[in-house]
């Protein structure tokens, strides 16, 4: 073959012009293919590539932290060797859009709400449990101790679990009465848009839930389809609410996680030392992302306060019966939802926890 394509070379120098011109080009390309010879281009190895796709706003709060703190630390693991493509602020769709993409294979992975999390692992539901955690030092510990076992929920569902981090402990806003009191909510609509714990809690708290897509959630609450949410306040002054509310509600109902998500086998096209290197860095890129997103929940509470809402106060009686009557939710869904052999384990936890 080597033979051949030298008499071709050999043969251009009594070419026309014309023919000379695809010699030239043929030449190139025979150089360029010889031992010894190959460019720079093809000796550097192609970089891995990831689509992702997220309903956060880019530049903006979540999806600020995701450029700012995560991104960076997947590109310093990998020594630059992922290009990661990522479709911010809904534009490909809502979580479950995001999900069915990630089946066929047109998505690698995501930055998912507290919905997409528990719709891809409904055991992450255990972890939206109202009143299972009264602060972030709680969470931070249970992440610590249990992240392996929501890891293996999604290895088992061929999903790579790259970051458990914090929607937020939602805040509950309203429309119409401060609800500070029980007899509030059982004549209180709620907008309901996170999956069968988020329902049952209403539930038992007399509310009445409405189903809405997330799509819809800020219209459904400006034109008056609900009376009130649960929902971090950073989402509120993203969705401008602060005009259709008048109340809001910052007990600790509920903590909400949200999760960053790759394929399996997107993950697994990375070198085995590019792997060991994000576990290396996880943790504290976790750390610093979760403190990232509890200051900008708290400067939006804060900012909604000084818009003129009114801060809702509730009595410890009052708090009380709220945890009475949603305590039984906790047992109603184990080895339904969530194994109770996992609620036991972060009840547990909790009871060690100083």
């Amino acid at each position: 073959m080597a033979n051949k394509n030298m008499k071709k070379l050999v043969s251009c120098a009594f070419a026309g012009q014309s023919a000379r011109l695809a010699c030239l080009v043929f030449f190139a390309l025979f150089i360029t293919g010889l031992p010894g010879n190959a460019s720079a281009s093809s000796q550097a190895p192609d970089k891995v590539q990831w689509r992702m796709a997220t309903m956060a706003a880019d530049n903006v709060g979540w999806g600020k932290h995701i450029r700012e703190l995560v991104l960076p630390v997947v590109d310093e693991a990998t020594s630059g060797g992922v290009s990661i493509k990522v479709f911010w602020g809904g534009i490909l769709g809502d979580d479950f859009r995001v999900i069915e993409r990630m089946a066929k294979g047109t998505l690698d992975g995501a930055g998912f709400t507290a919905q997409g999390a528990i719709a891809l692992v409904p055991e992450m539901g255990v972890l939206t449990l109202p009143f299972l955690f009264e602060n972030y030092e709680q969470v931070d510990f249970i992440r610590e101790k249990l992240f392996f076992r929501f890891e293996e929920l999604f290895a088992a569902k061929d999903l790579k679990l790259l970051m458990w981090a914090d929607q937020d402990f939602d805040q509950i806003i309203s429309r119409t009465l401060p609800l500070n009191r029980i007899e509030q909510f059982e004549r209180t609509k709620f907008l309901s848009w996170m999956g069968v714990v988020e329902e049952a809690t209403l539930k038992a708290l007399g509310a009445q839930s409405v189903a809405v897509e997330v799509p819809e959630l800020s219209s459904a609450v400006r034109e008056g389809v609900v009376d009130a949410a649960i929902g971090p306040a950073m989402w509120a002054i993203g969705a401008q609410l602060q005009a259709a509310i008048r109340y809001i509600n910052p007990i600790r109902l509920r903590y909400a996680p949200s999760a960053i998500v790759i394929n399996q086998s997107s993950f697994a096209k990375l070198s085995p030392d590019h792997q060991k290197a994000f576990y290396s860095l996880r943790d504290s890129m976790t750390e610093r992302y979760c403190q990232a997103v509890r200051e900008d929940n708290d400067r939006a509470l804060k900012a909604l306060w000084a818009y003129g809402l009114r801060e809702v106060v509730m009595d410890p009686e009052e708090v009380q019966i709220l945890k009475d009557r949603t305590r039984p939710v906790w047992y109603e869904l184990a080895d339904k939802v969530y194994s109770r052999a996992l609620l036991e384990e972060i009840i547990r936890g909790l009871a060690k926890f100083q």
